[in-house]
């Protein structure tokens, strides 16, 4: 059980259990019986906070309630209400067997799920300011020094680490791997203006200065390994 100060105090590990724990066990609680014919009916909002209601779970004001639910949806909070269901049954080194039950633990509130998702949606956003600034910086590493040796230096595996350009990736040669997801890219930004203009002045060819513009952090990662 979590409360909402618990949720503002131990934020690392309760987004751990939120995003990957929980969220497996919630879809494979959800998906169990993959044969089955989904039959549950549509329910409107006050319907599904009275779903929760009868399962245990317990809310301070019905109308936000209803609010958190519309901004929320109800499948997705399902996944910050999992924390809160009772325990399944456990093995004998004392590890829960199989998925847990729709009911919740005495004393869950709806309103701690609710502070759970807009404490994960806050560390999301933060954790992706701070991977922009690492790619950015990233990006403009590889093309100022691969570019001083060869201004298509990443092209040319002969600038690169041989042998992590040997090295087979899912069956396939490292720089290989990066040239084919560098030209999938640049396929996908083909209706920029600055992409449009090295392909018909320049056939498609870019130094590594302008390549970088359109790497996503996947082929970023695979440059600086090479």
């Amino acid at each position: 059980y979590i409360s909402v100060t618990g949720v503002q105090t131990c934020a690392l590990p309760i987004f751990l259990v939120v995003t990957d724990d929980v969220w497996a066990g919630f879809l494979l609680h959800s998906t169990r019986g993959g044969s089955m014919k989904y039959d549950k009916p549509h329910l409107a909002y006050d319907e599904q906070l009275k779903r929760l209601a009868d399962r245990g779970m317990v809310y301070d004001d019905q109308s936000h309630a209803i609010r958190s639910l519309k901004y929320i949806g109800y499948y997705r909070l399902s996944a910050y209400t999992y924390p809160f269901r009772e325990f399944s049954e456990q093995d004998e080194h004392g590890k829960p067997v199989g998925a847990r039950p729709d009911t919740f633990q005495d004393g869950s509130r709806f309103e701690d799920a609710v502070a759970l998702h807009e404490f994960d949606q806050k560390l999301r956003r933060c954790l992706a300011n701070g991977l922009e600034e690492v790619e950015l910086g990233l990006r403009t590493q590889i093309a100022y020094h691969l570019g001083k040796a060869d201004p298509f230096g990443h092209l040319d595996s002969s600038h690169l680490d041989s042998e992590a350009c040997a090295r087979s990736v899912d069956g396939e040669a490292g720089h290989d791997r990066f040239l084919n997801i560098f030209e999938q890219q640049r396929r996908e930004k083909v209706s920029e203006e600055f992409v449009k203009h090295f392909i018909t002045k320049y056939d498609g060819e870019m130094p590594v200065w302008v390549a970088a513009e359109i790497m996503s952090f996947r082929s970023e990662e695979h440059t600086s390994e090479l």
